[in-house]
């Protein structure tokens, strides 16, 4: 089975879509696991932030319903793949708050793209006994986000994907370049690359045009998220093809062990 962390809904179908469809028609199992897609804590106090989100995306008013429409929008991209898809318990980043005064960690898009907060400290090793709970069944692979942008959730994920690496000394664990980030400047990548501190390898996974069609296809559903990066989902069909065509598919990163870089 191909395991896919993909810290919010759209990261994993946005950034792999193509071979995660190009997998399944091989006959390939394939699971996306969307980790921060928990409801918000019921005394969580909205600021402005999390306000401007809502309105933005179009999903409601509330954080529960917010957090649903999103939960539906994943469920749809991952059909059209044919892929499984579970969700973790985890709030993603507006929404986890210090239990105390209810206030959230990051109200900023500073914050938001910052250094992880102290109270998400111990996220990567729950993420990760989630994660050994749940699986049971042998593992052909791992991915999970590079860290490119530095939003905290995809450092986080890559943080745990990183302990399960070192619990699994045999699992192959790749890394993908997070589209739309990765689109902004090529040099975001490589300060991706420098944080991670780790040897890997490049792999570029070409994709068919069935399958490029298919990503599309399932990127289409995450309506509350295309206003955030294009101006309509013909601006999203148009970028994905030539970004497709400018890298050659979709690109991974290998993490290397042992005496593969010596």
């Amino acid at each position: 089975m191909h395991i896919y962390l993909s810290p919010h809904p759209d990261d994993a179908v946005f950034s792999c879509g193509g071979q995660i469809y190009q997998r399944l028609q091989k006959g390939d199992e394939v699971l996306i696991m969307t980790l921060m897609a928990g409801h918000a804590p019921a005394q969580l106090r909205p600021n402005v932030y999390i306000q401007e989100h809502h309105q933005r995306w179009g999903l409601g008013e509330d954080a529960h319903s917010v957090v649903e429409g999103r939960r539906a929008e994943d469920a749809a991209a991952a059909a059209i793949l044919g892929a499984n898809l579970i969700f973790g318990h985890t709030p993603e980043a507006l929404y986890r708050t210090n239990g105390d005064s209810h206030e959230s960690f990051y109200q900023s898009r500073e914050a938001l793209f910052g250094p992880v907060h102290s109270g998400d400290a111990s996220i990567p090793h729950q993420i990760a006994e989630d994660f050994e709970a749940d699986i049971k069944t042998p593992i052909t692979a791992l991915y999970a986000p590079l860290g490119v942008g530095g939003h905290v959730d995809h450092l986080l994920a890559r943080d745990a994907a990183l302990i399960l690496a070192r619990q699994r000394p045999d699992l192959r664990v790749y890394f993908y370049e997070e589209y739309p980030y990765s689109r902004e400047d090529r040099r975001i990548i490589l300060a991706a690359m420098h944080a991670f501190g780790q040897p890997l390898l490049k792999v570029s996974v070409s994709v068919s045009p069935e399958a490029l069609q298919s990503k599309i296809r399932a990127s289409r559903c995450y309506h509350s998220q295309i206003s955030s990066f294009w101006e309509n989902p013909d601006a999203l069909d148009a970028e994905l093809t030539t970004y497709h065509a400018q890298i050659g598919g979709e690109n991974l990163w290998r993490l290397l062990r042992g005496d593969e870089f010596a």
